[in-house]
């Protein structure tokens, strides 16, 4: 069954309320017996990927964090969620493009992330036989 609402992306939660959000934890220096407050100014994305296929073809196909830098995958991601998006309006969310995914140009969501999610326009690119980013 090939439908985008398999493919769906729950995309880009912040666990955090936002991105100036300051988290403080309480640290034990051993060396002098002191206790330091260290603020972290940090957002964490999580990407949940709902098609049980993607998993297996990801680990068969994917290549290494490091064989791009993060701006080559922030890049392609970009220009893969727009055209992606675009479809979607233009085929009034009909098969397979029920769902449009939101992603930020302003946000960088961290290599982790970007890597994962080009990966995943990747495999809608394989399985649905599309060309994403063709113009």
């Amino acid at each position: 069954m090939k439908t985008s609402g398999l493919f769906i992306l729950v995309l880009f939660f912040a666990i955090s309320l936002s991105a100036k959000n300051e988290n403080s934890f309480v640290q034990f220096n051993a060396f002098s017996d002191s206790v330091e407050i260290i603020k972290n100014d940090s957002t964490q994305y999580e990407l949940i990927i709902l098609d049980p296929a993607f998993e297996n073809w990801f680990i068969s196909n994917q290549r290494p964090k490091w064989y791009h830098e993060n701006t080559y995958y922030r890049s392609k991601i970009l220009f893969y969620a727009t055209d992606w998006n675009n479809r979607v309006l233009q085929n009034m969310h009909r098969e397979p493009y029920d769902w449009e995914i939101p992603v930020d140009p302003k946000v960088d969501y961290g290599i982790e992330i970007n890597w994962k999610l080009y990966w995943y326009f990747k495999y809608l690119e394989e399985t649905l036989g599309i060309r994403l980013g063709s113009g």
